[in-house]
């Protein structure tokens, strides 16, 4: 075997092993999200894994109230990955433009959000609203989305 093929089948098995480790955290991302008893939870859920995803900052905003951590966020460019929920609420991930990240894992990430979600999201007005457990938390602060597109950086 060629040392260019050797080096080949070792980037394939490194690919591999890359795409399977990442299945494995969006299923357990999918599922903790399912099992998420309301928005706070779910924010905690979004923040630890868009972390472990690499992302830079997250913004979610629901019913009025925009939660947000863009702490990682360095001085240079993203790009960001909105997702939508119900009505105008949304949740957005940033990326630094230099990372690199699969399409087809991005895709699966955000397939993985909106299953996760799905439940919560068609519950109803009470675990949607979840005013119990934003008073529970003392982070993160909630911001009212009285002004347009509020920036507060979270750490």
């Amino acid at each position: 075997m060629s040392r260019d093929q050797q080096n080949n089948d070792r980037r394939l098995g490194r690919n591999f092993r890359r795409i399977i480790d990442a299945e494995v955290r969006l299923k357990e991302l999918e599922t903790t999200l399912a099992k998420a008893s309301g928005i706070a939870e779910c924010w905690d859920t979004m923040r630890a894994f868009s972390n472990e995803f690499r992302f830079c900052g997250i913004r979610m905003s629901v019913n009025g109230k925009v939660f947000e951590d863009l702490a990682m966020q360095g001085g240079g460019n993203c790009w960001q990955l909105r997702i939508p929920l119900l009505g105008s609420d949304y949740i957005n991930f940033f990326r630094d433009c230099d990372s690199e990240m699969s399409p087809p894992i991005l895709n699966a990430f955000v397939c993985a959000v909106e299953r996760g979600l799905a439940g919560l999201l068609s519950a109803g007005a009470e675990l949607y609203c979840d005013p119990k457990a934003h008073a529970a938390h003392a982070w993160p602060p909630v911001v009212h989305a009285g002004r347009p597109d509020p920036v507060t950086q979270l750490r």
